[in-house]
């Protein structure tokens, strides 16, 4: 039997196994396609002499001399000298687990087995080098077995197979000293002992015969809560088990969650160690605790006289190509490991996966994604990433790119490029954090640095590759095109292949941009918004009718005021960074009227989370995950509202939000760093979008000249961990590009440092004439973006992130504004009148920054020749009209008031019990509170009284508001009715408006009257029993839906 066996380096990452009754099986337990570790059961017996010819049970190996170790969820192995280890089963047809119809015939697919196994190390070899083989056969076939045997250098470390006991009294609920010593920072030990306790907790780490130490390593527990984590320590040793303790170390450590270690002034050969905790953090119940995530001896290396903590691994590996498969169906395979070495050595995960030849024809669903087309290796290829696979297959070939003119063809598995092995791309950030490291090991980053030498020289790339049908080993050629000539330094921010890049991007918006002035590529308006914010970047006059009819398409769509639907934030906060920028540019009164609008109305939308911060949703409805909301949009608006900040639009949104990102980017857990993403601070998970999150807090507070110490930690953080920007949610590489100009406006030399390290996967995506093309991120869900939308958002995104070469927008560095003339003809928008105790003012100040307001008395509409009105002017009797003059000398439609009777915008909202809870971090809640009431009285159609019976609210489902009418009782009118509007159905068949309505007054505050109460009629207009005039009005709504209540602006009829 003929099998091409390889063996290649790579790193070991402990991983889940799984139990296998047949190769097959595996398909229908995993995403399909997965290469998964194997459960490995031992069962104490000579494989050899057995004579058993059967099956071995699901997850049971025959072996002579192998011991596991168990590290974390995974299982290690140690094979002694001439140890086998062996296991059979039976090769089945591959089917497809997804058929395209469910009542269709099983379809079986063409299908190769992958076999390999990390190999960690030799075991107290004293640097000797060792052999393991690995051999697949089948008793009932002719052919002869197929063979690898791998030379194996190094040494294992002691951490990965040192057998270690803990000991610690009282674990609490099951949280045992074992599962501070299981290599798994996500698990804790606990112990937790009586008040008054008045002996020192500590936990005792055994050995299986005695160790050399020269220190130990404390985690403390993650996620979060501090109970028992050690402040003050005490270090004790025992040399032999009937000895006595000796200290040898004593200090004390910081209250941070981050890794503590200790080194002993010597070396000791021990049996035993203690950590002991002289001072801990106690429960909320004061409690004695003590607790970690992990304890780790430091391990000296035999011979080495130095302690060692980490060391990579190889790999021996083998392919059974589907031509041989093929004939195996319904017969045994027996894969067999031998160590042949004279000293001990010790394997990783075993994988051993049964996969199809090519792909189907429907989307692939890649493991951390149900959304995903196939992934993208730039100009080479689409390929499967598959966790823990040091393999590229090829699953499609486009037409035009360089790879379709070569010899690769679909199903090839890319084992290495330019020389140099593929190593396993982890995808799961939460075991493996995306820093530096992923630059050198991930295909993306490594296809690309030998893709960008071969452009930048004009050479072949060479693949190594291996047929999965023939089992061949070749290397193929891939000729990349032009660039030979082209000049790549500085790329691809200077130089003449940035300048070409650059042209062609901006060429490719233009040339997309519909007559309308949409792109309609990308959803939430995110395609105008970045086409918009690129075409401002290049500062070229020349680009101003599209960048006009762009601006226009997003002003005209409808305004949704008050009102709110799913995602609807996500809407704005894209809108708000494209008009914020138009804005400046051009001083058009239309953006700032909208921005003056969104930017006030969106702190409506807020609630107060689970862990008592102000924030956001999807929407303005409430929050999502557990009441815990999300720090994007969130982190897009305030970019949006620095921008309308600089425009002079001044609103509450900063003061309102800072509390949360600034909670949300600091060190501590559960708040910091790594659950700034999604749904951060929520969940204490996320970290897959912190880098580009991160960023654009950074940026808000860079457009504000604000908190510089968070800028600095932001650019400092986002420098060291830029692999992170490869997880940037929903839309992929658009979301990398955002960050990256996010850190330009923060950091211009950190930008340019990660550029340079990321101008080989750049230059990768791009396909001269058409832009950057898709590249999926390989660890994240693009489910709003794919196929040519993917091409289309990472060029439009490219484009605006590059106008950093000249300072072209405010988020790349510009200082300047109004260096566009917005079009003449422009009409400015209608005033927003209300009348308030100093007489008529506007709902949208910051406008009068940008025209002159002018007013008549008698009815009539104001022209250029009426007189300049003022907040404040007129006197009660007048009749006020009011219109916009632009700088253009445009008249904008006018608005009417007429002043000399009572106006509810002219109340004070004296109380009001939206329920916020008083706990509420880094903001007043009394204020926050009449700030939201008061949007049922302000007479402004873009806010309502919003509330909801999350956190936000204490539970509440009854709402109440008070209101004083402020004027002596001769000058009060009576009213008689009041109309409580109804809300737009936000969500699906749930009616939040108000269902009841209790009115009482008062004159003096204290003693009330009912002068109305129950259910609201379908006219939505409530009588008042004899009317009232008192100074005091008390509102008690209660909603349909019971659990959200929304009331626009209230309307109250008086007698005449």
């Amino acid at each position: 039997m003929s099998v091409s066996m390889f063996g290649v380096k790579g790193r070991f990452l402990l991983c889940l196994g799984c139990g296998m009754a047949s190769v097959a099986s595996l398909v229908a337990q995993s995403f399909w396609p997965g290469v998964v570790p194997l459960e490995v059961q031992l069962k104490d017996e000579n494989p050899q002499s057995s004579g058993d010819t059967g099956t071995t049970a699901e997850g049971v190996w025959l072996h002579t001399g192998v011991r596991s170790i168990q590290r974390g969820s995974g299982v290690n192995l140690e094979l002694a000298p001439g140890a086998i280890l062996t296991r059979s089963f039976v090769i089945q047809a591959l089917v497809d687990p997804e058929p395209e119809k469910q009542d269709s015939p099983d379809r079986v697919l063409e299908s190769y087995l992958w076999v390999s196994a990390d190999i960690l190390g030799m075991v107290d070899s004293g640097g000797k080098v060792g052999v393991v083989s690995l051999s697949l056969s089948s008793p009932e076939s002719k052919d002869k077995p197929g063979l690898v045997q791998q030379a194996v250098t190094g040494s294992a470390v002691p951490e990965d197979y040192v057998r270690v006991k803990g000991t610690a009294q009282r674990p609490h609920n099951g949280r045992t000293a074992a599962r501070a010593l299981d290599g798994d920072p996500r698990t804790e030990w606990v112990s937790v002992f009586p008040k008054g306790y008045d002996k020192k907790p500590s936990i005792q780490l055994n050995f299986d015969q005695p160790r050399k130490v020269d220190g130990l390593r404390y985690l403390p527990r993650q996620g979060g809560l501090k109970n028992g984590q050690v402040y003050r320590y005490e270090i004790q040793i025992r040399r032999e088990n009937n000895a006595s303790y000796e200290t040898v170390a004593t200090g004390e450590w910081d209250q941070g969650p981050e890794e503590k270690s200790v080194r002993f002034e010597s070396a000791h050969t021990v049996q035993s160690i203690r950590l002991i905790g002289v001072d801990t953090k106690a429960d909320p119940n004061q409690h004695v605790c003590m607790s970690a995530s992990e304890v780790t001896p430091s391990y000296v290396m035999p011979g080495s006289g130095i302690s060692q903590t980490s060391e990579s691994e190889q790999r021996v590996s083998a392919i059974l190509p589907s031509q041989k498969l093929s004939k195996l169906h319904g017969k045994v395979l027996e894969l067999t490991f031998q160590n042949h070495s004279k000293h001990p050595l010790l394997l990783g995960p075993i994988y051993c996966s049964q996969l199809p030849v090519t792909p189907p024809k429907r989307k692939y669903r890649p493991r951390h994604s149900e959304f995903t087309d196939l992934n993208a290796i730039g100009m080479v290829a689409r390929t499967c990433p598959r966790e823990q696979w040091p393999v590229a297959q090829v699953f499609r070939i486009e037409e035009g790119l360089p790879v379709s003119r070569s010899d690769i063809k679909v199903g090839d598995l890319i084992i290495g490029v330019g020389s140099q092995p593929l190593e396993k791309p982890v995808l799961n950030v939460t075991a493996y954090p995306l820093d530096e490291e992923w630059m050198m090991r991930h295909h993306e980053p490594t296809i690309s640095r030998h893709y960008y030498q071969a452009i930048k020289t004009g050479t072949p790339l060479y693949f190594d590759v291996i047929d999965p049908i023939t089992g061949k080993e070749s290397r193929k050629p891939v000729r990349p095109p032009m660039y030979g000539s082209e000049d790549f330094t500085g790329f691809p921010l200077s130089g003449p292949a940035a300048d070409t890049l650059y042209e062609e991007l901006i060429q490719r918006v233009l040339k997309d941009q519909k007559e309308d002035g949409s792109w309609k590529t990308m959803p939430a308006n995110s395609s105008e918004t970045y086409g918009m914010m690129a075409l401002l970047g290049t500062r070229d006059p020349s680009h101003a009718p599209a960048i006009h009819r762009a601006a226009n398409y997003i002003l005209e769509q409808p305004w949704t005021g008050h009102e709110s639907s799913y995602l609807e934030l996500w809407n704005m906060a894209f809108k708000t960074l494209a008009l914020g920028e138009y804005a400046l540019a051009t001083g058009d009164p239309r953006a700032i009227a909208w921005l003056d609008n969104i930017c006030r109305g969106m702190t409506q939308g807020g609630h107060v989370n689970s862990r008592s911060y102000f924030t956001f949703g999807h929407d303005r409805r409430g929050l999502p995950y557990g009441n815990g909301g999300l720090i994007a949009p969130l982190s897009h608006i305030i970019v949006g509202d620095a921008l309308a900040y600089r425009a002079g639009v001044k609103t509450p949104a900063w003061e309102y939000f800072l509390p949360y990102n600034k909670a949300a980017w600091a060190d501590n857990m559960p708040m910091g760093k790594q659950c700034i993403g999604y749904g951060a601070p929520s969940s204490g998970g996320g970290s897959d979008q912190a880098w580009c999150r991160s960023g654009l807090i950074g940026l808000a507070c860079s457009l504000r000249d604000t908190e510089p110490a968070l800028q600095q930690g932001v650019a400092a953080y986002m420098k060291s961990h830029h692999g992170f920007m490869r997880r940037s949610h929903g839309y992929g590489a658009m979301g990398s590009y955002l960050g990256l100009m996010a850190l330009a406006g923060v950091d211009e030399s950190a930008f340019q440092h990660v550029m340079e390290q990321w101008a080989p996967v750049i230059a990768m995506q791009w396909q001269r004439g058409k832009g950057l093309r898709h590249v999926e991120p390989q660890i994240t869900n693009v489910g709003c973006v794919s196929g040519k939308s993917s091409d289309d958002c990472y060029s439009y995104t490219m484009a605006a992130l590059l106008s950093v070469r000249q300072h072209g927008l405010h988020c790349t560095g510009a200082k300047d504004t109004q260096w566009l003339p917005y079009p003449e003809d422009v009409k400015p928008p209608q005033p927003v009148l209300i009348h308030e105790s100093e007489g008529v003012n506007v709902a949208r100040p910051s406008l009068l920054h940008y025209v002159t307001a002018r007013y008549t008395k008698d009815g009539s509409s104001p022209g250029k020749d009426s007189p300049v009105w003022k907040p404040g002017t007129g006197n009660d009797g007048d009749h006020l009209t009011v219109a916009y003059q632009s700088s253009h000398g445009v008249m904008g439609d006018p608005t009417s008031i007429h002043l000399g009777r009572e106006c509810p915008s002219q109340w004070s909202v004296v109380e009001a019990s939206c329920g916020f809870p008083d706990e509420t971090i880094g903001l007043d809640v009394s204020k926050i509170s009449l700030a939201r009431a008061r949007n049922a009285f302000d007479g402004n159609p873009s806010t309502a009284f919003r509330v909801n019976n999350s956190s936000s609210s204490g539970g509440l489902s009854i709402w109440s508001v008070t209101v004083d009418r402020g004027v002596s009782e001769g000058d009060r009118p009576l009213i008689i009715r009041v109309t409580v509007p109804s809300s737009k159905h936000e969500r699906k068949n749930i009616n939040d408006s108000a269902r009841t309505l209790v009115v009482e007054s008062s004159e003096d505050g204290k003693v009330w009257k009912k002068d109305s109460a129950g259910t609201i009629p379908e006219d939505r207009v409530v009588p008042l029993k004899r009317g009232t005039k008192a100074r005091y009005l008390k509102f008690t709504f209660e909603s349909f839906s019971g659990t959200n209540l929304i009331v626009p602006d209230l309307k109250f009829s008086y007698q005449q």
